[in-house]
């Protein structure tokens, strides 16, 4: 039987709304501060976490996470 490896992409989208940019998260993370909580079941311990919009240069918060 031939086998085949899974390849897993992820993105965690978020869309500003200061200027409805769609922003990646996972790409604009340094040290897995959005990717953590997920990985770990803490989807929660998002909510409020700071993001800066790289197109408009303003801040938000995270209200919630969907799936």
């Amino acid at each position: 039987m031939k086998k085949s490896t899974v390849r897993f992409d992820f993105s965690m989208m978020i869309e500003c709304p200061h200027c409805g940019e769609d922003i990646d998260l996972v790409d604009e993370e340094e040290d897995g501060e959005y990717s953590r909580p997920i990985f770990n079941n803490d989807w929660n311990n998002l909510r409020g976490e700071l993001v800066f919009c790289p197109e408009c240069g303003k801040e938000f918060a995270i209200d919630c996470v969907e799936y």
